[in-house]
């Protein structure tokens, strides 16, 4: 966590820190899939890896695992074979529980916005800690006086997130963006040249649906 703020380090070394993050966004392990091939595939790969590593063929790596994956709850009208994680659900799961803390006075309420878009914070002058008072949106501005400052998230993916910080800080045009990385779409099918190696099963199909 290079760069990262000190008080974001810090909370990481929380001790359930990481563990609430993987129940937040429902991690699973690529061969704990609840999918038969998926998991025989991964378990070959895993299983290559963990050789090649271990007889020297890959020095570069340390150790191999399994891909960790945020993933969606299966359902009754699910038709994937899994889903992707969609933050409507634990974000509303969030609001609820904070509604109930604030009806029992051991929390404040989480309000959200819907329509509205974020276009630009203004950090005040007078603060030695730089920190934002106004948040410029579609619907109007948001005005923090005193102390009462918010902790702005930039969560909204990497361009819009860039695009807050340029409209924002325009000194930062240096950094913000410069590093941008990303892609609208990936598919891979990975097949062994052993259909029938270890942990392999092979079923009708499998090659065509892929």
């Amino acid at each position: 966590m290079r760069n990262f703020p000190p008080s974001l380090v810090k909370t990481t070394e929380g001790q359930d820190f990481w563990d609430d993050c993987k129940k937040l966004l429902h991690v699973v392990q690529a061969n704990e899939l609840g999918n038969e091939e998926f998991r025989n595939i991964q378990k070959y790969i895993d299983k290559n890896l963990h050789d090649a590593i271990t007889n020297g063929k890959i020095p570069t790596a340390d150790y191999e695992e399994p891909a960790s994956l945020a993933v969606g709850r299966t359902t009754t009208r699910s038709q994937q074979v899994f889903e992707k994680f969609s933050t409507p659900g634990p974000l509303l799961d969030i609001y609820e529980r904070q509604r109930q803390h604030a009806k029992d006075k051991t929390g404040s309420a989480l309000t959200i916005a819907t329509d509205v878009t974020m276009e630009r914070f203004y950090i005040d002058p007078d603060d030695s800690q730089k920190r934002a008072n106004v948040l410029q949106t579609s619907r109007g501005s948001l005005y923090f006086p005193g102390e009462d400052k918010p902790n702005i998230i930039l969560a909204t993916g990497a361009i819009p997130s860039c695009t807050v910080v340029l409209n924002s800080v325009p000194e930062q045009s240096g950094r913000a963006g410069s590093r941008l990385l990303g892609h609208f779409l990936t598919r891979r099918c990975a097949f062994p040249n052993d259909p029938q190696g270890p942990g392999w099963t092979a079923t009708e199909g499998t090659r065509d649906r892929c």
